[in-house]
């Protein structure tokens, strides 16, 4: 039976595995955040705790700084249809709708036949 995401944990993750970016958690700091960048915080919790234990997220911890990634199970949720775009162009890039598979770029769960 496939492991299906609630859209809570699909747009808790949306950043790590469209982006590529990672959280960061400094013992120095009291916030989380992407990408080490202040002005975009993240809470660290429940939600986070259940992906990393279903194998969506990792941990990695480097000295004071713990690390968060998506894995490749979680990065195989993006839309192979747009590309992760959420909406549909045509040949000459003019956006001609939102794509009908995936919302927002995100898959809810992985589909047998996909990469």
């Amino acid at each position: 039976m496939a492991d299906k995401l609630n859209k809570r944990e699909v747009e808790y993750i949306r950043p790590a595995v469209l982006f590529g970016w990672q959280i960061y958690i400094h013992t120095y700091t009291p916030t989380a955040t992407w990408d080490d960048d202040p002005m975009m915080p993240v809470k660290v919790g429940k939600m986070c705790d259940s992906l990393i234990r279903r194998g969506y997220l990792e941990t990695i911890n480097i000295g004071r700084t713990t690390y968060i990634r998506a894995t490749n199970k979680a990065k195989q949720l993006s839309c192979p249809t747009c590309s992760g775009r959420g909406k549909i162009f045509d040949d000459n890039d003019i956006e001609i709708g939102n794509c009908s598979r995936c919302n927002n770029g995100m898959l809810q769960q992985q589909v047998k036949g996909d990469a």
